[in-house]
């Protein structure tokens, strides 16, 4: 009796030491132990209360590993519990609406969001657990596509962060709100929330969050066009997923890296990382990973043109996505496959490919309706049903005369059915088959359309290069030569003298003074030209007016030593602007230009910056030569105007254009304000944060 009673003792400590062990690792988010542990707790010997803690955790763990099948199993599991208090049933309601949201079941997310929506209103819930629910909301609305309510509940839940939540949960909330607005084609303001998001996320260490923020800057980087920032960032991510929850959680990171690598031609480096995903997954027992690591191996085989290595990799991820029973994950390698058969010309799968993948795209666009026909289907089965007894009781009646006719009747609508059902299917595969060919000549034509628009378009840059290098030249052979013969000259006047003297040391200052011009003329000129080639795109910031105003001051000490004019700032040292900080300096430093330039000698230039709502003024005011009303609009249009200031000061013209360019892109605004004597520039900016 001694050794039995020391049995049960030893059997109890071990079932609650793995309940202990694997509660205590998924809190710490090692998932690796965590799942370890899962298969180990003997079911049997739990209590209500640990049951319901072991099916919410087993959900959530399955759910990481991409085991949607699984995280449902435990799910179901823990709805049949008996007895559960109000919480733990709202946790366990919480754990199925999330898996079905991740696979886009929307047939079986929404009486789970019903339910849970229910509960809620009925009880009094801690306001932690309000704000994990309000989450998971937001993604349920952005699933349906219902924006405007996934806004509402992310400002519910940012509201809720601060009563309870921690600055985990607000950097996730910022996450969220950031992909609402990336997902509305509103890049700038997305950003301004994930850059709060990183701001805390790097003061806490948050690296799964950091990870993610990486990953989503990354995605706007791609859309904008800078796929050398979009694959910076997702370096980055990944780096960050390996510091939070190891290799595994940086397995999406890895994914995206090699198919970003492999569509920038460098297949190499983009194989590397796919091959990654998949030893991630067949090492961990990982089946998304795994379905990643196929798939990214198909279609870097695809990209090659390699055609049975591509199609065997599509394959294998094809039959990981139907286990799942995951339909997205499958439309895409049907979408993928279609693409590879019809690019070998195997129309018959190609187009067998094509069905499915339409099929799947059908079935997610018309799930909400199916409750009703399932309805209809259900009276229809009844009305049917009727029919038949009735038809059975009138052949019964009838039956030795029915048996003949009947027979005769039904075995020619069977010869004409099937007669009919061959001819419509040959005719509806001919029908597709020519339709699929007629798309791919309209395909092929409006290939050699858009090449022949590309190559007018290339003339067409070509001259406006021509013309910029046209107008470029007469700037540098006309208005360069001189500065640089006067370089020339004050050097041999310093090694004939030397610098021991005054006048050799006055010469310095001069020589200073006429590199620092000649640099600010080619700065300008540069500035001009890569306007004129490409489109500008500003990187906004937040930084201090009082510092951009002293770089510019200090940029032109030895032209205002030279006139002897005197600098008069009026601002805030603390005012911040919200802008890209390297057009800002270029604005400013062309606007004191000016002002420097125009001005008498012993003059004074005032730069004052001021607060107004939600904007913030910079102003440069001069009491020099001042500029015709006339003249106002046509100093602000592009143009090439060789110009001399009061003391022969060189200039082009464009430094005004340029800024008026600048300011336009930031969204920002440039005023040129008449004034006797002089003239004030005022710039305009969105206040920063």
């Amino acid at each position: 009796m001694v050794f039995i009673f020391l049995f049960l003792i030893s059997s109890n400590s071990v079932v609650l030491g793995s309940i202990d062990s694997l509660s205590y690792y998924y809190a710490r988010d090692d998932y690796k132990n965590a799942l370890r542990h899962l298969k180990k707790v003997e079911t049997t010997a739990l209590t209500d209360q640990q049951y319901a803690d072991y099916c919410i955790i087993g959900a959530e763990l399955n759910h990481y590993r991409g085991d949607f099948n699984k995280a449902i199993e435990f799910f179901d599991r823990g709805r049949k519990i008996k007895w559960l208090d109000k919480e733990d049933e709202i946790e366990i309601l919480m754990s199925g609406f999330k898996t079905y949201i991740d696979i886009a079941d929307r047939k079986n997310a929404e009486p789970i969001f019903g339910e849970l929506e229910k509960k809620i209103e009925k009880h009094d819930v801690d306001s932690a657990l309000l704000l994990k629910y309000n989450l998971l909301v937001v993604n349920y609305f952005d699933l349906i596509g219902e924006r405007e309510k996934s806004m509402r509940y992310a400002l519910k839940a940012l509201n809720l962060i601060d009563a309870s939540g921690t600055l985990a949960h607000k950097t996730s909330i910022y996450i969220t709100i950031g992909e609402i607005m990336r997902t509305n084609n509103k890049p700038q303001k997305a950003l301004k929330y994930y850059a709060k998001a990183e701001e805390i996320a790097r003061k806490e260490k948050l690296y799964n969050a950091l990870g993610k923020i990486y990953n989503n800057q990354s995605i706007v980087a791609k859309d904008a066009g800078d796929i050398t920032k979009s694959l910076e960032k997702l370096e980055n991510s990944a780096r960050m997923y390996r510091l939070g929850r190891g290799e595994v959680a940086a397995a999406p990171a890895y994914y995206n890296l090699g198919i970003q690598y492999i569509d920038a031609g460098e297949h190499k480096r983009g194989q590397k990382y796919i091959r990654k995903v998949l030893d991630i997954g067949i090492a961990n027992g990982f089946d998304k990973a795994k379905y990643f690591g196929f798939y990214g191996m198909g279609y870097y085989y695809d990209t090659l043109n390699q055609f049975e290595e591509a199609e065997h990799y599509y394959l294998k991820a094809l039959e990981i996505a139907k286990l799942q029973k995951n339909p997205p994950n499958s439309g895409r390698v049907y979408e993928s496959l279609y693409k590879l058969y019809d690019k070998n010309n195997l129309s018959e799968k190609a187009l067998k490919y094509y069905v499915l993948n339409h099929e799947i795209i059908d079935s997610l666009k018309i799930s909400e309706n199916e409750a009703v026909i399932e309805g209809l289907e259900a009276k229809y089965q009844l009305a049917q049903k009727e029919k038949e007894n009735k038809a059975l009781r009138l052949k019964q009646t009838h039956q030795r005369f029915s048996f003949f006719v009947g027979g005769g009747i039904i075995l020619i609508l069977i010869i004409v059915l099937v007669f009919l059902y061959v001819t419509l299917r040959n005719k509806r595969r001919q029908n597709k088959l020519l339709a699929l060919q007629k798309e791919q000549i309209d395909n092929k034509n409006n290939q050699l359309s858009e090449l022949n628009e590309a190559v007018l378009e290339q003339k067409q840059q070509l001259e406006e290069v021509n013309h910029i290098k046209d107008s470029m030249f007469s700037i540098i052979s006309h208005d360069l030569r001189s500065p640089l013969s006067s370089v020339y000259m004050l050097m041999r006047m310093i090694n004939e003298q030397g610098l021991d003297t005054e006048k050799g040391l006055s010469m310095v200052k001069e020589l200073s003074r006429e590199v620092n011009q000649s640099l600010f003329l080619l700065n300008n000129l540069m500035i001009w030209a890569n306007i004129n080639i490409q489109e500008i795109q500003p990187y906004f910031e937040s930084f201090s007016v009082q510092s951009i105003v002293d770089e510019a001051v200090s940029f032109f000490k030895n032209d205002l030593e030279f006139k002897k004019l005197t600098i008069n700032t009026k601002l805030d040292e603390n005012l911040q602007v919200w802008a890209d900080l390297n057009m800002t300096q270029s604005v400013l430093q062309n606007l004191l230009s000016n002002a420097i330039k125009f001005s008498d000698d012993s003059g004074e230039i005032e730069i004052k910056a001021t607060q107004e709502a939600d904007k913030v003024c910079i102003a440069v005011e001069d009491y020099g030569v001042g500029i015709a009303p006339e003249e106002i609009n046509e100093i602000l249009e592009p143009a090439v105007r060789l110009q001399k200031g009061t003391l022969g000061e060189r200039g082009v013209g464009l430094g005004l254009h340029i800024s008026n360019i600048y300011m336009q892109a930031m969204e920002g605004e440039l005023k040129i304000v008449e004034k006797q004597p002089g003239t004030r520039a005022e710039v305009w900016f969105i206040l920063g944060d």
